[in-house]
């Protein structure tokens, strides 16, 4: 299943990126990994990040010094958390981003609206919209 990155670099630039990789996709500083950030503050093999079809993402630090993840820090643990949750690695914030078919069936992306209702069609033998009733 591809996973759909936001990285924020250290100058504030915001760079997106998908990766299609079957199972977890490693970020860190080796070369290995399918996401490579180049900072010596950056682990070799600082996490990685499982897409869920629930929309959910499995975090697993794996570095020396743990990952901030939200308001958390998470060493050598996996937590699930939410798309767009700010996750801490090195000078940079990396977000994942939900894609179409993450999502659980009726469940809507964050940042998009729902599709409007349906609109009623009158019923046969009904003349549509009632008229207020007449001052009385």
């Amino acid at each position: 299943m591809a996973l759909s990155l936001s990285i924020e670099l250290a100058d504030g630039t915001v760079e997106g990126l998908t990766v299609d990789v079957a199972g977890p996709v490693t970020i860190g500083r080796d070369p290995t990994c399918h996401v490579v950030l180049p900072s010596p503050d950056v682990s070799r093999r600082h996490l990685s990040i499982e897409p869920l079809p629930t929309g959910l993402f499995v975090v697993t630090d794996s570095s020396a010094n743990g990952t901030m993840v939200g308001n958390q820090r998470v060493r050598q643990q996996g937590v699930q958390v939410p798309a767009n949750v700010p996750m801490r690695v090195g000078p940079y914030i990396v977000r994942p981003v939900l894609s179409p078919g993450q999502m659980a069936p009726g469940q809507q992306p964050q940042g998009q609206l729902a599709p409007p209702p349906a609109q009623a069609q009158p019923q046969p033998g009904f003349g549509g919209p009632v008229a207020p009733a007449p001052p009385g």
